[in-house]
């Protein structure tokens, strides 16, 4: 519960963080939640490949507090090797990464 006064954090409200709680059964830190939404997309593609990405660590047996692994296999399922390029995430290549993920999606 939080203390009094504080506020309740947002990223609790991603589908991603929650998909990431109802399918791992752990909750990620405020560090890691940060993370997931930043990086992961929200859009129905990209909720769809996190959720199998999830899954697919569980089945592996992989240690699901490597949430930095679990990304990058996510983005390498979103972005795929025709799109590898806009995985550099630099000041000025995050412009055209929304753009690229706006018509992937």
């Amino acid at each position: 519960m939080p203390q009094k006064g504080t506020k309740r954090d947002k990223n609790l409200d991603c589908p991603n963080v929650q998909a990431y709680k109802s399918i791992i059964h752990l909750q990620l830190n405020y560090l890691q939640r940060q993370y997931v939404v930043e990086k992961v997309s929200c859009c129905e593609r990209g909720q769809r490949l996190w959720r199998s990405t999830l899954t697919e660590f569980m089945l592996e047996g992989k240690n699901p507090r490597n949430v930095v692994y679990m990304v990058k296999i996510w983005e390498n399922l979103f972005w795929g090797t025709e799109n590898a390029k806009f995985q550099e995430y630099s000041a000025e290549g995050s412009e055209t990464q929304i753009q690229q993920h706006d018509q992937v999606c």
